[in-house]
């Protein structure tokens, strides 16, 4: 047995020694010489909307040097934007058995799109083509070779040169299109060279004018549209708002869930570079109730008016974009002894800021961790320090959440892994019990605060 079980560990040390001595290899490899040579046929690309089916640019390189020496080589292209190291790729394309790769106008533009650069905007492209090895041989005998790398750059630009006639005035063309509350009818669409484009909008409201490329038209569309604010399940997170969902045509957005006081606002399109500059859906008059009146179409983000939740519970929001309005529904008011909890101390990132505090707990929208209303957490690092939970967002002198079982020096060692420990509520000017993490117990963790059942279980991660 004894033998049986050195066998198994000798394999497993043999395994992971492998690995290692591989992972070594391959950083150790030199880097074989660049003989592809990659060339882009221009130097800089024009995107037009005018002529966007044409071929607009073309890749060529020669065979690589692998290849030339008899070894079989799987080839990819890549292309991105110069200085992302190609962590916003385009999805790789497999180019083996072929020295080039061409691409049409309106590919380019979906690409531009992608990267969310602004047509006009002349942006520096690069581009590689990778040929790799092929391994071949059983596993063991397999040595693995470096791949031969050549990029090159390029410059890129879209414009369309179109305009869209809207009550008389011109609205030219974005990479996000035009939105705009309009008739029902034709509209006539503009062009620099003496052309024009008419679209059809089949009733009335909120739409989104966009050039299509590949088809060459003017296509109108309802928006979609996102939940944003203090008061939703995400706050004030652009990149993971929740959506509405809408009927057959569109023109009807709905969303259901659990809202707490605050205050919300409805984005018309996604950003995820904290760039809160875009178009939303707001009421007239800053800290409007949530109830049942208008909606306002706003492009810039200013001014910046929301819409006020003063009760926490599961809500239907309905927004009519023919008629531009919108509906709250409160379903079941929940009763939340605290509608939002933070958390300071020397154990946490925050440290002891305290205007305001740094670290507010995420509140369980969904119930998915107890199964009822009233529960938040914290996940993240903790230090060697102490910590507290306080019930205001600035000054040390408000209401906290605290340890009941403390010692004379009126602290509680942090609790096990899954373990739970009581909390209770103390007044402001109360006494100062706190939690304490030792340096044994300092590292990644998921704090649950259950504020019906008043206790904090630890999971550490």
């Amino acid at each position: 047995m004894k033998k049986s079980i050195f066998s198994i560990f000798s394999i497993a040390l043999a395994a992971i020694l492998g690995i290692s001595c591989e992972e070594n290899v391959r950083h150790e490899l030199p880097t074989p010489e660049e003989q592809m040579h990659l060339k882009a046929s221009k130097e800089l690309v024009e995107v037009s909307f005018f002529d966007a089916v044409s071929e607009a640019i073309t890749f060529t390189w020669e065979t690589s040097g692998y290849e030339k020496q008899g070894t079989e080589c799987n080839y990819w292209f890549k292309m991105d934007v110069a200085g992302n190291e190609f962590e916003t790729s385009i999805p790789k394309i497999d180019v083996t058995g072929t020295n080039s790769v061409k691409f049409r106008g309106d590919e380019l533009k979906s690409f531009l799109d992608s990267w969310k650069i602004q047509d006009g905007t002349t942006i520096r492209i690069e581009a590689e083509v990778i040929a790799q090895p092929v391994e071949k041989g059983s596993v063991q005998n397999q040595k693995y070779q470096k791949p031969e790398v050549s990029k090159v750059e390029f410059d890129l630009v879209c414009s369309s040169d179109v305009a869209m006639v809207i009550d008389g005035k011109e609205h030219p063309f974005g990479t996000n299109g035009i939105l705009a509350v309009v008739e029902a009818g034709v509209y006539e669409c503009k062009t620099g060279i003496n052309a024009s484009y008419n679209v059809t909008v089949a009733d009335k409201g909120l739409w989104i004018f966009l050039l299509d490329y590949s088809s060459h038209s003017i296509k109108a569309l309802r928006p979609q549209l996102w939940l944003l604010g203090d008061a939703s399940p995400k706050g004030w997170n652009l990149s993971e708002m929740p959506e509405f969902s809408a009927n057959e045509d569109g023109s009807l957005k709905t969303w259901r869930g659990i809202l707490k006081p605050g205050e919300l606002k409805f984005p018309l399109e996604q950003n995820f570079n904290w760039n809160f500059n875009i178009a939303y859906l707001m009421p007239s008059e800053n800290g409007t109730p949530a109830g049942e009146g208008d909606c306002t179409l706003v492009l810039s983000g200013v001014p910046d008016n929301k819409w006020k939740v003063e009760k926490m519970g599961e809500y239907e929001i309905q927004v009519d974009m023919k008629e531009m309005k919108v509906k709250f529904t409160l379903i079941e008011e929940f009763q939340l002894k605290w509608n939002d909890i933070w958390m300071v101390g020397s154990a946490t990132t925050g440290g002891w800021e305290s205007n305001p505090f740094q670290i507010k707990l995420t509140y369980d929208f969904s119930n998915s961790i107890k199964g009822y209303p009233g529960v938040f957490y914290f996940e993240g690092p903790l230090n060697e320090g102490e910590f507290k939970f306080p019930l205001e967002e600035r000054s040390f002198e408000v209401p906290y959440l605290m340890p009941v079982n403390v010692g004379s020096d009126g602290l509680q060692q942090l609790p096990a892994d899954g373990e739970t420990c009581e909390i209770e509520y103390v007044e402001r000017y109360g006494y100062d019990h706190k939690w304490k993490v030792s340096a044994e117990q300092a590292g990644d963790y998921r704090l649950i605060i259950d504020t019906d059942k008043m206790t904090m279980t630890v999971n550490r991660k």
